[in-house]
């Protein structure tokens, strides 16, 4: 592909081309063969303007041209040759435009694949065929926005914005990566101190320039313009501290992670990658009783570092909103400090019977029997949350226990706070243990 890098044209503007070049086939020298051709383009690139004339039957180093112009297949991921004559030792290739799409899947294989004799009943008629890596994407990869708190009105959160950029962010020409938040989140502040996740993420130079404000409409937003060394293109993970909007709406809102040259200036500034989407979470009422409960006999904790531990947490079922129907099954996330990880599939590992969560059967004072019924169907682990899908049956206003399997950091965490999410509500940070 001429060029290192694959414009989505929504942003740029421009189609890529394409130039394949050393196509052979093998066999005697002259020998020809009747065989067909195949090209499959990765996700979200599309060939076009082929029948149009955009299509040439040769590349650099051609020794020979390809017999014919093909069909093109797949609603534009495919170049077809149902049948073309080749011939040994003869060089081909070909020349050809492409429209790259802003929807770029984030998985599969970021390749071209090209079979030759794809068509052919026989396996040994099928030549053969060859991945061809493709150039990298000019687009901004986000992850969902990681957070401390969802409470409503929680002046005390940690948000994190992990991203891969395809592209350096220059040092010069007026150049700004830039955070920005919905229009939903008016009111939510962000503190212009952000920090790089030291072994995960490329560095932020000391002397980096940071903004933070709202817009027009009193969206949040942080801007970061590059110092002395531009930002390097590849992975980052940012910790930005921020509070959240005493009222907002209960859909999850997002962010949209861009960088640009010319920033300051809306006549000259210009894209250096693709934005990226970063998905946001769900704003909650803060009005959930949680806590982490005291280890007692019969009930013991592993506090040391790097080892499997066993967590008693506990929540108060609040009062259902007799406005909204209630599901027949809520959940209930456990979302623990950075650094500590629940298994993927950790429903073996959560225990509600006194027996199981205190180590006898009469449990403690202050404490609900969970409702056999209404014991967790399933636990999903996804890193430092544990997402339980808990039947209905749990009492209001009755205080319940469960304990949780989960390992533990190797070093403290610097936010070192729990929360408990049950549906639309969730807890105040509840301080974690040493």
């Amino acid at each position: 592909v001429a060029g290192n890098v694959l414009r989505p044209f929504n942003t740029f503007r421009v189609t890529e081309l394409l130039e394949a070049r050393n196509l052979a086939v093998p066999g005697s020298h002259g020998e020809g063969h009747l065989t067909s051709l195949r090209v499959v383009a990765p996700a979200a690139c599309l060939f076009r303007d082929v029948a149009a004339g955009g299509f040439e039957q040769h590349a650099a180093g051609s020794t020979a041209a390809l017999p014919h112009v093909p069909l093109v297949g797949g609603d534009g991921a495919l170049l077809i040759w149902r049948q073309l004559e080749l011939f040994a030792s003869e060089v081909y290739g070909f020349r050809t435009h492409m429209l790259i799409l802003d929807d770029v899947p984030h998985a599969g294989q970021h390749v071209f694949i090209l079979e030759l004799g794809y068509l052919a009943a026989s396996p040994n008629a099928r030549f053969g065929a060859v991945v061809v890596p493709a150039p990298r994407l000019a687009k901004i990869i986000a992850a969902p926005v990681w957070y401390l708190t969802s409470g409503l009105g929680l002046r005390r959160n940690i948000l994190s914005f992990r991203f891969q950029t395809a592209t350096e962010v220059p040092a010069a020409s007026n150049a700004a990566l830039v955070i920005q938040g919905g229009e939903n989140l008016r009111g939510m502040q962000l503190a212009c101190k952000p920090v790089h996740v030291h072994g995960q993420s490329q560095p932020l130079m000391p002397d980096v320039l940071c903004k933070a404000g709202v817009d027009a409409v009193g969206a949040p937003f942080i801007r970061l313009q590059p110092g002395s060394a531009g930002f390097a293109a590849g992975i980052y993970e940012l910790e930005i501290r921020a509070s959240n909007p005493a009222t907002a709406s209960l859909q999850p809102v997002n962010w949209t992670i861009s960088s640009f040259v010319n920033a300051s200036n809306a006549l000259l500034t210009a894209p250096v990658d693709a934005p990226g989407v970063a998905l946001g979470f769900q704003l909650r009422k803060p009005l959930l009783e949680a806590s982490i409960v005291a280890p007692v006999s019969g009930s013991p904790r592993d506090d040391r570092p790097g080892h499997s531990n066993s967590v008693v947490l506990a929540f108060k079922r609040p009062v259902s909103d007799p406005s909204q129907q209630q599901p027949e099954i809520s959940l209930l996330t456990v979302r623990a400090p950075r650094g500590f990880t629940f298994l993927r599939n950790c429903s073996n590992h959560v225990q509600t019977s006194f027996l199981g969560v205190f180590g006898h059967m009469e449990g403690l004072a202050g404490y609900a029997p969970w409702p056999a019924a209404a014991a967790p169907i399933r636990c999903v682990g996804v890193d430092n949350a544990a997402l339980l899908s808990v039947p209905r049956g749990l009492q209001e206003l009755q205080t319940y226990a469960l304990r949780l399997t989960v390992r533990n950091p190797e070093l403290l965490p610097t936010a070192n706070f729990w929360t408990m999410e049950y549906d639309l509500i969730t807890s105040e940070l509840v301080a974690g243990f040493p």
